[in-house]
């Protein structure tokens, strides 16, 4: 019902995934149906990070193992797979590998539902991967950005937490192969050890060449 295109977006449609709130389909929507060709959207973009963990406090509140006597474990299948939302100052963990970029989004180019980015990640620690935490920035313009990690100002979004459903253990030195993927309004991680290529067998090496 806008009598004209507006010159303007700002918005604050975000939630502790940053994409829980339908951001990535309602900007798109008001760029498409709402706004100006070059109209100035605030935030821009947003800036996802993620960090690989070991923490026995987070891996007790989101899985269950054996309780007075009896094997709950496959409780764990029904467990809910979105982001969980906490404060990681007050919880201990141990990162595993240095926060990354899992996925950056423009907000002014081409919006897609679906995203997929994949980063091989050194690993700087050695334990079981018990999940990821994520937080993000919201870039605001030029170097200006609003972030909810845990070393910055406090935010109402806290950061976010996934577990690692299935096991997964590292060394340092590994190289951790992490796929961040989106659906519209869901992230979720998937990681595996990615194979050391010094060790691997030379036919092996050799039709790798062979498939680029």
């Amino acid at each position: 019902d806008l009598p004209d295109r507006a010159d303007a977006l700002v918005c604050e449609i975000f939630d502790v995934s940053a994409f829980g709130e339908d951001a990535l389909h309602t900007i798109r929507h008001a760029r498409e149906h709402l706004l100006k060709p070059g109209a100035t959207i605030i935030p821009n973009g947003v800036r996802v990070w993620a960090a690989p963990v070991r923490s026995d406090d987070l891996r007790s509140r989101f899985k269950v193992g054996t309780v007075c006597g009896f094997d709950l474990s496959p409780m764990n299948a029904l467990a809910d797979k979105r982001t969980f939302q906490l404060d990681l100052r007050r919880i201990p963990y141990t990162t595993l590998a240095e926060p990354f970029v899992a996925l950056e989004v423009d907000f002014r180019g081409d919006i897609e539902l679906l995203l997929t980015e994949s980063n091989d990640v050194p690993v700087t620690g050695a334990g079981d991967v018990d999940g990821f935490i994520l937080w993000y920035d919201l870039v605001l313009g030029g170097s200006n950005v609003l972030s909810t990690a845990p070393t910055g100002a406090s935010t109402h979004w806290l950061q976010g937490f996934l577990p690692q459903w299935t096991p997964l253990s590292v060394s340092e030195g590994d190289t951790l192969r992490v796929a961040t993927e989106v659906r519209r309004q869901v992230i979720w991680f998937e990681a595996e050890v990615a194979p050391d290529a010094s060790t691997a067998p030379p036919e092996a090496s050799a039709a790798e060449g062979g498939a680029r």
